[in-house]
């Protein structure tokens, strides 16, 4: 029995050693519970922030010194849902709106940034250019617009509430009928503005000094009051700590906490921007965890939902941009993928706006430098995948195995699933470089299901990129008959499988 045991305990070394080696894979087990259904995957979980910098490098024309729309972008991102875009970050506090629109001979130059505080200029692209594209892609699309608190007065925020959202008929706060104004400017029908973000990261960098939380929170009271004088539903998102990196220190939960007691009746989300890997997922996870709570103990319920206004990959290489693709690269697709899996389970996140659609490292699209042509980057392909093969009803979904821990920093595999109809959609990322993962999925209660279709997102490399020459990250689709029992998931990867009872 002694040799026994040193035989066994030796080739379990050596078979871990071998298996190590050819990068076998490696097991976990994945519980789909459908008779648990929760709410509808939202197509409102899917959405874009923008850049007033970058969306004006995307849709002006040098040559003609016209913004095209329709034009080129609709054709690279041709069949991609826009159902939710928000504009904007950090811009959102240099710029005024009413100096943005107009003939662009009637606008009036302004800082676009901080970095550009010493050479203003005019906004080639302002509120009427940016909507007017995005529907042109999407005529469903919906919007949120972040008010610019640090320089826009409650006048303004109540002008532009009925600038978006007036008849052109009444004028409910005199003066300049400014929805009139909507309407000769090209949008003749109002703006579908879903909610109104109040401001944007004002307790972070060059804004802290400026906004300690009393003075957001008066802010806060201001718009809400202007704003609701012209649309009484209207809805509205206050943020949380732009960026608390430890939840062990409570010091960053007096912002949350303040807001949820002097203004919690009047507003709708709580805004979270989520950075990861920068900022490993778990961690984001447990400060949710603690907003969540107090949102719960403070208000009396859970009716205040998430709002993730801005998420992508950290850029760690910010000060060089030969760096910058990797943030859109597989392996930014792959964490992407893997932030949308988690906050769909979550059960208290309604809006996601991905940072960015064309901007900085983060972008969907980009103008190549040399050629001036347009390429979308496989964040794009992520995105439209997710929309139209993540659907239906969320479902209870349980993972174990290495990897798998959602609240540990080591999390690489991933699995979602949503009952629709009479078929089950199952999301699966698996961020590991190396190394295969075999699925083992039990379905509660069992249904006998069979997967009819795989379609995997991947590439060659994890840090692969398209680039305008040479779309590396690539998206199969595949025709399957396999009973879903076990399922072998490829290293690096986002997989969809489609499923039915037979």
């Amino acid at each position: 029995m002694k040799y026994t045991k040193i035989y066994i305990t030796i080739l379990a070394i050596f078979s871990s050693i071998f298996a190590a080696d050819a990068d076998l894979p490696i097991t976990a087990s994945v519980s789909i519970y459908c008779d648990h259904p929760a709410t509808l995957v939202s197509p409102l979980l899917f959405g874009y922030n923008y850049s007033w910098v970058g969306i004006s490098n995307i849709l002006w024309d040098q040559q003609s010194g016209t913004v095209q729309i329709p034009g080129e972008i609709n054709n690279v991102l041709a069949g991609l849902p826009l159902p939710l875009n928000r504009m904007s970050g950090t811009a959102s506090q240099y710029i005024h709106w009413k100096l943005a629109i107009g003939h662009i001979e009637e606008r009036k130059e302004q800082p676009l940034a901080k970095w550009m505080l010493k050479k203003p200029q005019k906004l080639t692209v302002g509120p009427i250019e940016w909507i007017k594209s995005i529907l042109s892609i999407d005529s469903n699309a919906r919007f949120s617009w972040t008010l610019n608190l640090a320089l826009d007065t409650a006048e303004d925020h109540a002008d532009l509430a009925e600038f978006f959202l007036g008849d052109g008929v009444s004028n409910p706060n005199g003066g300049i009928n400014w929805a009139k104004k909507r309407i000769e400017l090209g949008l003749a029908r109002p703006v579908p503005v879903l909610l109104w973000e109040l401001g944007n990261e004002l307790d972070w960098m060059e804004f802290k000094d400026q906004f300690p939380i009393e003075v957001y929170v008066k802010k806060c009271k201001e718009a809400i009051t202007a704003i609701r004088a012209v649309n009484p539903s209207a809805k509205f998102a206050a943020h949380a700590t732009t960026s608390a990196k430890s939840y062990t220190n409570d010091s960053w939960k007096n912002w949350h906490q303040t807001i949820l007691k002097k203004i919690g009746s009047s507003i709708d989300y709580m805004v979270y921007h989520a950075y990861y890997h920068g900022i490993a997922t778990e961690v984001h996870e447990r400060i949710m965890n603690s907003i969540h709570e107090d949102i719960t103990n403070i208000t009396g319920s859970d009716r205040i939902r998430f709002y993730i206004s801005e998420h992508a990959r950290w850029n760690n290489f910010k000060n060089d941009k030969t760096q910058w693709y990797q943030t859109h690269s597989l392996a930014g697709c792959l964490s992407t993928a893997q932030w949308v899996s988690r906050m769909l389970q979550r059960g208290d996140v309604d809006l996601m706006t991905y940072h960015c659609f064309a901007g900085g490292p983060w972008g969907i699209v980009y103008r190549d430098e040399e050629k001036g042509q347009l390429y979308k980057t496989g964040i794009a392909d992520l995105f439209k995948l997710l929309s139209y093969e993540m659907t239906g009803f969320i479902l209870k979904t349980e993972i174990t195995g290495a990897g798998t821990d959602g609240l540990s920093e080591d999390l690489s595999l991933t699995a979602a699933a949503a009952l629709e109809k009479n078929a089950l959609n199952i999301l699966v990322v698996n961020r590991d470089e190396r190394m295969f993962r075999e699925l083992s999925f039990k379905c509660n209660p069992p249904a006998g299901w069979t997967v009819i279709k795989e379609t995997v997102l991947t590439a060659d490399d994890i840090l692969s990129h398209n680039t305008v020459d040479n779309n590396a990250i690539r998206v199969t689709t595949a025709e399957r008959d396999v009973v879903l029992d076990r399922y072998m998931v490829p290293a690096k990867c986002v997989m969809l499988l489609h499923a039915v009872k037979k």
